[in-house]
């Protein structure tokens, strides 16, 4: 089977991924996550970028019934489907009804997608039964703008009950079939849904029919303006609850989810990862790209924006575009926008952390027998010399007092490395995070014994600007002259820049 059914985790998540694992450290403390992810044939191009279709198990089911039940993974790799599907869990029979569970997936689960898989901002959303329920409910909550709104909605054999049904099988409290139909029906996304026409289902209630609910429930959306055969799609063909009814109906939704998504250009960022912060030291910058479209693109525009400052504009080129913006030191949040003659549009975006190249004071505090020096852009974010054979030696200076620093580094985070140092005189401790966002150097300086030196640092720290502060890590490092303000009759001095820090 060419398409990669893959399983993950998403708090210490481990993800198989092309026969290599991947750890990935990510954690939602509100709501335990599995899921499970089908990767299309082409993903293997790594160029593009795909829409997401979220498909939600039903009620007494877990995210991987679809991987032991059902055709899916089959069906995306016999018609060659374009795009992702992710199938995840609902927290047992939870209706996907909670505040955190509609977050989790209008927001949460999405972003870690995106960020983790070469996923576009195209997204769908459906399920069978109880998450037929779930994909109208959180639909329905989305907002009308950018990233939180689905492209297209399906349902199997919806389980609209009412909220009183709902209380009694789970105690859990959920939206009526006219509030779900309110809800959804004024949103830009079509809707698919169908139900089996013998669906009369004894698993919660002795003879119901949710044929019958899912009738009511198209009623419901028409008298709210949807239209047959237009932004509505019904039917009910022979079928009971159960797989061989959903496996029979899995190629007509993911058909619809398809065929909604090739409308929209398919948009990638090549020239630096979609939506993960890369860092840059040029004014300067060209972003590029890829554009796949099923019509003529008719705009095709750019808006960079750091800080108060906001730059638009037109970009070059359509199938292979580009364009070049300035930079402002600091996070730089860049989108790109293309619109179709069919008014289908789409939006790629990413952030661009600009650095600042010079050696900062953030804050220095000396007293009788400790020095505390915190600092930013000494390392430009690159720790990886810390750890990699004699290159993290250097010295820490500070007024007349020189310490020595060896290669004996330790990591201890994706972006954190270490450096103690302890004997009978004093323990010094350096600890640097690289994240280009911060590139924070943290120096701990402590005497433990009088037998070397005075008491007093001050004696070798004086409160005047010709106190040195020179850090010097391997091939990164600076200096500058600080003064110390003399507070409680010079007993202690402090230095401390109050400017932004990005």
């Amino acid at each position: 089977m060419k398409n990669k059914l893959i399983a993950g985790i998403i708090t210490a998540v481990i993800i198989v991924f092309a026969g290599n694992v991947q750890a990935i450290e990510w954690t939602n403390f509100v709501y335990q996550a599995p899921f499970d992810i089908v990767l299309p044939d082409n993903y293997t191009n790594k160029a593009l970028r795909f829409p997401v279709l979220y498909l939600l198990h039903g009620r007494n089911q877990d995210y991987n019934v679809w991987q032991y039940h059902s055709v899916l993974a089959t069906q995306m790799d016999q018609t060659n489907r374009n795009f992702i599907v992710v199938l995840p869990s609902s927290g047992g029979n939870s209706w996907y009804q909670s505040v955190d569970k509609v977050n989790y997936f209008r927001s949460e689960l999405p972003a870690f997608i995106e960020q983790n898989f070469r996923a576009s901002k195209l997204r769908g959303i459906g399920g069978l039964s109880m998450g037929g329920y779930g994909a109208f409910h959180i639909s329905g909550q989305s907002d009308t703008v950018y990233v939180k709104d689905y492209k297209s909605v399906s349902s199997m054999s919806g389980a609209f009950i009412e909220p009183n049904e709902a209380n009694l099988l789970d105690g859990i409290t959920i939206d009526s079939p006219n509030t779900l139909a309110q809800n959804i029906s004024p949103k830009d996304f079509r809707i698919y849904m169908d139900c089996g026409a013998e669906d009369v289902f004894g698993g919660w209630i002795v003879g119901y029919s949710l044929k019958e609910k899912n009738e009511e429930m198209r009623d419901l959306l028409l008298g709210y303006g949807r239209i047959l055969e237009t932004n509505l799609f019904f039917y009910l063909p022979p079928g009971e609850h159960n797989w061989s009814y959903w496996n029979s109906r899995i190629p007509y939704h993911l058909d619809f989810h398809s065929r909604r998504f090739k409308k929209y250009p398919m948009l990638s960022i090549t020239s630096f990862p979609e939506n993960v912060t890369t860092t840059v030291g040029a004014e300067n910058m060209r972003v590029a790209g890829i554009c796949f479209k099923s019509s003529a693109v008719t705009g095709f525009t750019y808006k960079v924006e750091a800080s108060e400052k906001v730059i638009k504009g037109n970009i070059t080129g359509i199938s292979n575009w580009y364009f070049d913006t300035v930079l402002k030191t600091g996070k730089n949040k860049i989108r790109v926008n293309v619109a179709t003659s069919t008014d289908f549009n789409t939006f790629a975006k990413l952030e661009l952390f600009r650095r600042n190249t010079s050696f900062r004071v953030r804050k220095v505090i000396v007293n009788e027998k400790s020095i505390v020096a915190k600092t930013s852009d000494v390392t430009y974010g690159d720790i990886d010399v810390f750890t990699n054979g004699m290159n993290g030696v250097g010295y820490f200076r500070f007024g007349d007092i020189i310490l020595p620093i060896t290669n004996l580094w330790k990591r201890t985070g994706e972006y954190v490395v270490k450096y103690k140092e302890m004997n009978d005189d004093y323990k010094f401790i350096i600890k640097v995070n690289g994240k280009a966002q911060k590139d924070t150097t943290v120096c701990n300086f402590k005497w433990k014994n009088k037998s070397l030196i005075k008491t007093n640092l001050l004696d070798f720290v004086f409160l005047n600007s010709n106190n040195v502060l020179d850090i010097q890590f391997g091939f990164y490092g600076d200096g500058t002259n600080i003064f110390l303000e003399e507070k409680n009759d010079g007993e202690k001095g402090k230095f401390k820049w109050n400017g932004k820090w990005f």
